[in-house]
Order: C-alpha cells, then structure tokens, then sequence
C-alpha cells in the first residue's frame, strides 16, 4: 500500500487517542492501481478508516483486500422493519442482528458479553442509532470484510479482533426456512419449531434446511393456542405490530382474536417484561441462544398443543414414577440396615427378620 500524505486534519470532526493523517493512496504496490483520497491511522498506516468515494449512509465492504472502490456488501440499520443492523448483498439480507428488546440485539449476545463497550440503543420516528461508548481508552474499529464479515477490532499497540458480526453456520439469514430453528451445537443444524415438518423432506434429508417447514394441522382461529419457544433469537419482523405500553397476557389475548397473528412476545424483556410484539407472517431465521435468548410465543392449531402437552406431561409422569421407586428403595435399605444392626446387636436370625420386616 503506498501513501501520499496531505495533510494531518480529517474531513470530520474525530477526537482520536491515534493521529490521523488524510491523502491520496493506493490499495497495492502496483502503479496501475487507481489512487483513492482518504485517511489513515499515523501510528497504523495500514488501515484506512474512510476512502472519499464512499457513502456515508451505511457501511460498505471494499471490493477485494487491495481494492477499496465499493464492495458487495453493506452494513447499517433497516427500518423497514422494526430497527435492526443488517448486512446486506444487494437487496438481500445475509445476516441481521435481530431487533433491540431493552438489553440488547437478541441476534448479538455478544454485545452483552464484551466488557469493552456499553452499548446504548436509540430510537424514534425520526432517527434511530447505536453508541457503543468505550468502557476504556482503547480505539476500536469496526469494519465490514470484502466477504461480508463485521469484525471490531483493538487498538493494543497493534490490532487485534475482539468481537465478530456473524460467528457460525446459524448466524447467516434463513439458514433454516420458514418456521425452522437453527440449533449450532445440534446435528444436523436444522429442526422444525413444534407442531410443524419439514416443507421437502428429501432436502431435509440432504442436509438442506433452507426450504423450511410447514404446520402439521391447518389453523382454526378463535380455537387455536400458542407454544412457547424458548431462548431464541426473534424472527425477522418483516410484517409485525408493536405496541409499548401493554404487557404480555394482553398481547396474547390480542394475537388469539386476530388470526392472521403468528406470534408474540414482549417489546422489552428488562426487568419484569413489557410492552407487545407480534408477528403477521411466517417466521424466518429464529436460531438458538441457551443463555441469552428471548422467549417468544408460536400460534398453534390446538390438537398440536395437546399432542406438545400429552408428550410433555408423559415425560413428567415417568420422572415421578422414577423418582416415587429411588426413594421407596432409599427407604428400604435404611430399613433394612437399622434392623440388621439390630439383629446383629441382640444375636436374632437376619433372615427372619428381614422377612418379618418385608412381610
């Protein structure tokens, strides 16, 4: 990379523990690659935050590692659904960061998890944005790779990756269709959401879960119910209602009477819950999060609640019938020692007190 250096002021105003310095430069040692206007860290002249050919709307990928002219790939808010970061090819979402619910981006745990940053989420009818304010004096970035990758970066003297955009096979969009839950620690990835199969099982088969599924037992409206999915990354809120004001058994009983509603669940899970999100549309890329996922409530014919409810209370009664037997037999054998101590203490038969004790 070669660099003609200007001058040392930014086009913005930046307050920045490194210096930067703004020129024109060339993304490779050839003399044929083009030259582009744009700054640099002094101390890192290698990274080149912002090339003047850019948009400033949004995040743009460069197109190669040594070509910084527009890439594929874009970064930024989409509120064309309820606010949410989403990477994009085009017009195609390939990865979105799910909708703030109060704590956090139920997409990325992992802001939760950095100590580097407390993030504040912002948003109204006019603007929405996210701050990530630094809990130390260490510089980041954030950049989005020609293949599409988020990564943020550490200023310790060198740079170093902190934190990732998309981590795994059930972070890329739609991984497992309509209706299908993307499960990393399980193989294969892909499962259909209870009450429904898989849309084309000789895909399923194949490894292939893109194709989704569909539900078992058509709906009946006013005599349907709901299930819920625990710990999840909400669905895509391509056609969805909100509202913040009521809480979450109002919010059921809104989705009950209303049949084209598909699902629910809080607006915000802070404190004790609040606030009502429900979906109009079938449900696409929900994923797993065991330890920071986010309830949501999925609208069931009822004979597929029953079939959930009798497989469930199945499994509770075999628990207690294992349970009742473990301690019936704790409860013999401490019979049956003190009655042999006993036995053994007053010099009767074992045998026929053990017998005696059975009978």
């Amino acid at each position: 990379m070669t660099k003609e250096r200007v001058d040392q002021k930014p086009p913005w105003p930046i307050a920045l523990a490194l210096s930067v310095t703004r020129g024109d430069f060339s993304a490779s040692e050839s003399t044929t690659t083009p030259r582009y206007l744009g700054v640099w860290y002094t101390q890192s002249p290698d990274v080149v935050p912002w090339v003047a050919n850019k948009q400033n709307c949004f995040l743009s990928s460069w197109n190669s590692s040594d070509d910084p002219s527009e890439g594929e790939f874009t970064f930024g808010f989409d509120v064309s659904t309820l606010p949410q970061l989403v990477v994009k090819s085009g017009s195609k979402v390939r990865w979105r960061s799910g909708p703030w619910n109060g704590y956090l981006f139920t997409g990325m745990p992992e802001v939760r998890s950095n100590l580097l940053f407390n993030f504040t989420y912002f948003s109204n009818d006019e603007e929405v944005y996210l701050k990530a304010n630094p809990t130390s004096s260490k510089i980041a970035r954030l950049v989005l790779t020609p293949e599409g990758n988020l990564r943020w970066y550490m200023w310790t003297g060198t740079w170093t990756e902190n934190i990732g955009g998309q981590t795994d096979a059930c972070d890329y969009y739609g991984t497992c269709g309509t209706f299908g839950l993307c499960e990393n620690d399980n193989s294969p990835l892909c499962s259909c959401v209870n009450g429904f199969v898989p849309r084309d099982q000789q895909q399923w088969d194949l490894g292939n879960g893109t194709t989704g599924c569909i539900r078992k037992s058509q709906l009946n409206c006013y005599n349907d119910g709901f299930e819920k999915l625990a710990k999840v990354k909400v669905p895509d809120t391509l056609k969805y209602w909100s509202n913040s004001s009521i809480n979450l058994e109002q919010c059921r009983q809104l989705c009950l009477k209303n049949c084209s509603c598909t699902a629910y669940t809080n607006l915000d899970v802070t404190g004790q819950g609040s606030g009502c999100l429900q979906w109009f549309i079938d449900l696409i890329d929900i994923r797993s999060f065991p330890e920071s996922g986010q309830d949501i409530f999925v609208r069931l014919a009822r004979s597929d609640i029953e079939v959930t409810d009798n497989r469930n209370t199945n499994t509770k009664l075999w628990i207690i019938v294992g349970v009742s037997l473990s301690v019936a037999v704790l409860i013999i054998g401490v019979v049956v020692f003190v009655w042999r101590n006993k036995c053994i203490k007053n010099g009767e038969s074992l045998a026929y007190s053990v017998a005696f004790i059975l009978l």
